[in-house]
């Protein structure tokens, strides 16, 4: 009788040390995935960014070409429009839910045209002066003074060089 009533006291106390296991398992992946990320949370955020995208702006057809996880269950989808090569922002979802996009700044005052005109005459001069043989290689040294606080650190305790060519550095 006495190992019957001691069998059935411990039994609700395993059934809790189990229950109790398992609640902190369960909270320990969630704080690991939300450090670290997990696959279901990233996919999420890819489908509800493409989808913002496409409903915002249609007739693109949004493709994502790169995305990065913040801690907190938050991701930076990059999208690329198929229809133009100069629509390409980011959008920061959150928990799902789309927070912010910089479509204004990279598209609508059409930065990502001036980039790809720049890089496009910027390789034409770099081809055409390599082919003269005149290197337009350039260095630039930024000397900071180590002591001084970041929030202080100003022109007065920073020296520069400039742009120096690179035949000249010895």
């Amino acid at each position: 009788m006495k190992n019957n009533k001691a069998a059935a006291r411990s039994r609700p106390r395993s059934r809790l040390a189990a229950a109790a296991g398992i609640a902190l398992l369960v909270v320990l992946g969630l704080f690991a995935a939300s450090l670290l990320g997990d696959p279901l949370s990233r996919a999420y955020s890819v489908h509800h960014a493409v989808d913002y995208a496409n409903e915002t702006w249609p007739g693109q057809d949004f493709q994502v070409t790169e995305v990065s996880f913040s801690p907190g269950w938050s991701y930076q989808v990059t999208v690329q429009s198929s229809t133009s090569q100069d629509t390409h922002f980011s959008l920061r979802v959150e928990l799902g839910v789309v927070r912010s996009t910089d479509y204004a700044s990279q598209v609508e005052t059409l930065n990502n045209t001036r980039s790809r005109i720049d890089a496009a005459l910027t390789a034409d001069v770099r081809a055409a002066m390599e082919a003269a043989g005149i290197r337009i290689d350039r260095y630039s040294v930024d000397i900071y003074d180590a002591h001084a606080p970041y929030e202080e650190s100003s022109t007065d305790n920073t020296w520069s060089s400039g742009q120096v060519p690179a035949d000249q550095i010895p």
